[in-house]
Formats: C-alpha cells, sequence, structure tokens
C-alpha cells in the first residue's frame, strides 16, 4: 500500500466515523412521533403529512427500522412512528403516500425483527388494500386504452415511482403477491404502446402536462427522462420484475424499446453522455416498437431555468438536467443497469456506468446539488453510487463514494432541528424529517456508508435501485 493510499484510507475511515456520529444525532432528533409531527406543525412551510414517505411517519420510521436490523433497541422507535402514521385515515395511494407508503415501512419494520413474526395482521390488511389498488389503476388505464391509439396523454399516477404503478409494483413484488405484481407489469408494458399526439404517434408515458410549473414550454405535454416520474422509472420496474421472475407477453420487447428510446435521446459532452429532464411529445413511432425513435426537439434541450421541475431543478437549455435519483443521469444510469441484468444485455450495463462516469466526471458546481436529501441531493447520489459500485466492483467508483458522503456531512447543521436543512424551490430552507426529501433519508445513506455496507432492511427498494 503506497503512502497515498494510506492517507486515502484514513480519511475515509474518519469519513465513516463522521457520519456514524451525524446519524445517532439525527435518530435522536426524531425519535420522539409527537415532537417531530409537533415540530413540523410550526414551521412556515406546511410540508409535513403524517402518512408520506417523503414527509411522515413512514418516512422516518424507515430509518428506524434500518437501525433496528443493527440493534434492536430501536425497534420500539420505528413502530412508534409506525403507530403514529396509522392513528389518522388511511386512503389509498401510490408507494409515498396513504396505505402503501405504510405498508411498506410496515415491511422494513418486520424485516429488522430478524425472522420473527412481526406485523402479520397489519400487512395482511395493508397488502389487500395495496392489491385492490393496484387492480384499480389498472382496470381504470385498460378501459382508457379501450379505444387504442386515440387515448391520449397518461397521467403520472398511472405509471411513475412516486404515485403510480412502478412504486406500487415495486412495493407488490416485495411482497411477492405474483398476481398484483403481474397486474402491475402487464398494465405498464401497455402503457408503452404508442398513442396519438396532436402530430403524429408519441410513446404511452407522454403527459398532458410540463414536468413541472412551466406549461407554456410544453403546449403540448412532455415526454419524461426522469426516474422518479418517467421512462427510467418504468424501465427499472420492468426489470426488477423479470428477476423476481414476474414476466408477461411484451415485457422484454418494451425494455429493449425504452432502453433504445433512452439511448437515443442522450446528448453528448465531453464526459460522455446525459440527459435533459423531458423532451416534448414527437411524431414517428415505428410500427411494433411500443416507443417513438425521434423527437421534435435535440436531446440536449432541458427545463429552462428556475422552479419548473418539482424540487427547485433548474436546467438550462443544450446541458444535462440536474446530477440526481430524481432526474439525469445517476438515475437513468442505474435503470439502464439493471435492465441489462435482468435481460443479459452487457452493452446496457457497460452504457449505464458510462452515463454515471461521466456524470462524476463534470465539475460539481453543475450539478444542481443544494442539499444533501435522497431525492435530488447528496444522499440520493450516494446511494446510486454506493449501489453502482457494489454492482461493478472493478469500476473504480470507491472515490466517489467517499467524497459524496462527505458532501453530504457538509450539508448537516446541529442548529436545524433535524440536523439537515432542505433547498425548496422558493428558495428558502426548510427542516424535512422524511425519507425522499428529509434528514431521515439522508441519515439512511450515511448509516450504510458508515458501515461500509448495504442495507439490512430494504429502504431504497422505494428508490427502485434494487
Amino acid at each position: 500500500m503506497t503512502a497515498r493510499n494510506g492517507m486515502c484510507r484514513r480519511a475515509a475511515s474518519a469519513t465513516r466515523e463522521r457520519a456514524a456520529e451525524v446519524v445517532a444525532h439525527v435518530a435522536a432528533r426524531l425519535a420522539d412521533p409527537a415532537e417531530v409531527a409537533a415540530s413540523c406543525s410550526g414551521a412556515e412551510e406546511q410540508l409535513w403529512q403524517p402518512l408520506s414517505l417523503s414527509d411522515g411517519h413512514p418516512g422516518v420510521a424507515l430509518l428506524f427500522a434500518e437501525l433496528a436490523a443493527h440493534d434492536p433497541a430501536f425497534l420500539r422507535t420505528a413502530h412508534g412512528h409506525l403507530a403514529a402514521a396509522a392513528r389518522g385515515a388511511l386512503p389509498d395511494g401510490g408507494l409515498f403516500n396513504g396505505v402503501t407508503a405504510l405498508a411498506f415501512a410496515a415491511t422494513a419494520s418486520a424485516a429488522a425483527h430478524a425472522g420473527r413474526p412481526a406485523y402479520r395482521t397489519l400487512l395482511q390488511q395493508l397488502d389487500e388494500r395495496t392489491a385492490r389498488y393496484c387492480a384499480l389503476l389498472s382496470d381504470n388505464e385498460r378501459e382508457r386504452r379501450a379505444g387504442g391509439p386515440a387515448a391520449g396523454p397518461t397521467a403520472w399516477n398511472v405509471y411513475d415511482v412516486i404515485t403510480g404503478l412502478s412504486g406500487v409494483g415495486r412495493y407488490l413484488l416485495l411482497r411477492g403477491d405474483a398476481a398484483a405484481a403481474g397486474r402491475a407489469t402487464r398494465t405498464l408494458v401497455s402503457v408503452c404502446a404508442p398513442v396519438q399526439g396532436d402530430r403524429g404517434p408519441v410513446p404511452g408515458w407522454w403527459a398532458s402536462h410540463g414536468p413541472g410549473s412551466d406549461a407554456d414550454t410544453y403546449p403540448e405535454g412532455h415526454l419524461n427522462l426522469g426516474l422518479a416520474h418517467g421512462a427510467p422509472g418504468i424501465l427499472a420496474f420492468l426489470a426488477l420484475a423479470w428477476r423476481q421472475g414476474c414476466r408477461v407477453d411484451g415485457q422484454r420487447r418494451v425494455m429493449g424499446a425504452i432502453v433504445d428510446w433512452l439511448l437515443e435521446r442522450a446528448g453528448t459532452d465531453s464526459a460522455g453522455p446525459y440527459w435533459a429532464y423531458a423532451v416534448p411529445p414527437c411524431n414517428g413511432v415505428p410500427p411494433g416498437n411500443g416507443v417513438s425513435t425521434s423527437d421534435a426537439v435535440p436531446s440536449g434541450d432541458a427545463v429552462p431555468s428556475g422552479d419548473a421541475v418539482p424540487g427547485g431543478a433548474s436546467g438550462t437549455a443544450g446541458l444535462p438536467a440536474r446530477t440526481a435519483w430524481c432526474y439525469g443521469s445517476p438515475g437513468i444510469a442505474r435503470a439502464l443497469w439493471l435492465a441489462g441484468h435482468a435481460l443479459e444485455e452487457p452493452s446496457w450495463q457497460q452504457q449505464g456506468l458510462a452515463a454515471l462516469l461521466a456524470a462524476l466526471e463534470r465539475p460539481g458546481a453543475d450539478w444542481g446539488v443544494h442539499d444533501a436529501s435522497l431525492c435530488h441531493g447528496w444522499a440520493g447520489l450516494l446511494q446510486i453510487v454506493t449501489r453502482m459500485a457494489h454492482s461493478c466492483p472493478d469500476a473504480g467508483l470507491e472515490p466517489a463514494v467517499d467524497h459524496l458522503a462527505a458532501q453530504a456531512l457538509n450539508a448537516f447543521d446541529t442548529a436545524a432541528p433535524f440536523g439537515f436543512r432542505q433547498h425548496l424551490p422558493s428558495g428558502g430552507p426548510v427542516s424535512r424529517p422524511g425519507f425522499l426529501e428529509g434528514a431521515s433519508g439522508t441519515a439512511l445513506a450515511l448509516h450504510g456508508y458508515a458501515r461500509a455496507a448495504l442495507p439490512r432492511t430494504p429502504w431504497d427498494a422505494a428508490l427502485l435501485l434494487n
């Protein structure tokens, strides 16, 4: 071992120790469900949603479930947040809200019980509700598409990771509900069939609105390129379903078509491939392909600067989208790698890795990262790169893992109610305790880094990373 390598290893060790300290601090701030809810209720920005993975008790429970998998003393705290979430009304919803959010958190908490039965009755009830919700979304979409290509745009809450079948289906896979997961898979395959746009056929995940508040930029709607709301999320789900043996007619073909569609929309700079936030609807869907092969604008056209995309994304025309889980190359890279792994297509895996390496090579000032959240911050990047480093052990990603962990730790603020502050499009910092956009998610990524290990509970399945 050279002196330089020794210094790097000592620095990484110190960073891991610091990460463990920060996780302990965040956990202490989040331990009391009533205090967390009260702190959020008194905030100027009312973002708290008790039954949400993003900003509620289920998301906080995910942190304590993972901690409990290493130290059973945290089981009581995880249960406290689950109980607080279950006290109110339990509406149906996607993976990040309502019944499915509570079910996902309960599943993670059950996994922390080291094989002992936990939450069986609750999960049976929630699983039945989630399966019925999946059937409702699927049946409604089938009826809507009964007229063929004239069906028009598809709502995000039919197919995306946050509210739609890509997220709900991931939960059903996790629970081993083959029938309901198969229904979600068939519906998502059908969603990719072309529909008729104003100027010709377009891919079926065409949304009638813009990716954010910029309706004027996308008067005919848009085709989303982000993992959270677009085709990469569908691809990631179909890949994970295939790996688990959930396979339906047309699934392989549609996966290949989405991969081709994404690769055709990649721009290229000196670092390598990149993607915009979205592209407008387009003409020219070859018969039988399921997705379009040409756009009305160059693939480099991104969402204009400003708060056009939820979460504060601020792309510039001709440049990559921000570097994040929700939008940009890292999330797409993981989806491509998962698809290649599922269908034994090494070139797709190589394309995914190349896209991630290119994103990491660009100057950090161009990444558009403003906080340490999972959705669009340092923690999400840390978890993606950690997963890719495990999947591609010869890719040399370990220094990037250390760097991203250090960046997340730089955002730690002892004066913040939960240890971290998050960035809003309006510009003001807020303190959010939850999973997707809050301190719990940041702490989860840092906890894995501190232990130099992958999660023991399936918390990052909610991000469709594994």
